[in-house]
């Protein structure tokens, strides 16, 4: 009996401590992704109007519809008539080229909601001597743009590719020289999701000239804290 209790206070223990590195790690992943959200609000201010969720699109011939953003979040994309009025049935979903195929669609107009990751910005490391960096947040979906410094200046390099387990191979470097990353990847990170405001600021599925943004922290499930940014049609 005392051999069983000893067992279970040492397996408690183990539990607990176990819980405890989850929620630490969790926490980091949170404070990580939300300091860069104001960066990426300056980059959605500078963001046109139509090229952000939720989008009016033209449906072409084949059901088909190509968003200005791809990396979308899985399950996130509706679309609507164009006065909000009726729902439309989704097919298939390109997540990465953010192509859209509607079931049962004629050629025209849709709204298209969704949600879409932000790359994780500015990442800084120093090249091996095989010319290569292994980026951090894993699994490395797509590399968005890779630069090499040069004294206090960065130079943007084509000459890059991204091999098995996040390991990127950079053409051109030096061993040990910095490179800084942008790319999306990992489990956690930024989402951008959208929606229309009538004249009262209230959500609503017509378009509109106005749309509400949110830049969101999401970790393997809906983002929980969140920054808004309001956007008004000037174009």
């Amino acid at each position: 009996m005392i051999a069983v209790a000893i067992l279970a206070i040492v397996a408690s223990i183990a539990i607990n401590s176990l819980f405890q590195f989850r929620g630490v790690t969790r926490e980091r992943a949170y404070a990580e992704s939300l300091q860069q959200a104001p960066a990426h609000l300056t980059t959605l201010r500078q963001e046109s109007f139509s090229n952000v969720p939720p989008e009016v699109v033209t449906v072409s011939s084949a059901g088909k519809v190509q968003l200005h953003q791809g990396d979308l979040v899985k399950g996130s994309v509706k679309a609507y008539s164009p006065d909000g009025s009726q729902e439309l049935e989704i097919g298939e979903v390109d997540l990465l080229k953010g192509i859209v195929s509607l079931k049962g669609s004629s050629s025209g107009k849709a709204i298209v909601y969704y949600s879409y990751f932000l790359p994780h910005q500015g990442e800084a490391h120093f090249l091996e001597a095989d010319g290569s960096v292994l980026l951090t947040h894993r699994p490395v979906r797509s590399v968005r743009s890779v630069s090499l410094a040069t004294g206090d200046k960065l130079s943007a390099t084509s000459g890059f590719k991204l091999g098995e387990n996040g390991k990127l191979k950079v053409n051109g470097g030096k061993p040990g020289q910095l490179v800084v990353v942008d790319y999306y990847g990992g489990t956690n990170g930024n989402t951008v999701s959208g929606r229309f405001l009538d004249a009262q600021l209230k959500a609503t599925k017509a378009a509109s000239d106005t749309k509400l943004l949110e830049v969101g922290e999401a970790y393997t499930g809906p983002y929980r804290a969140s920054l808004p940014l309001i956007k008004v049609r000037d174009e």
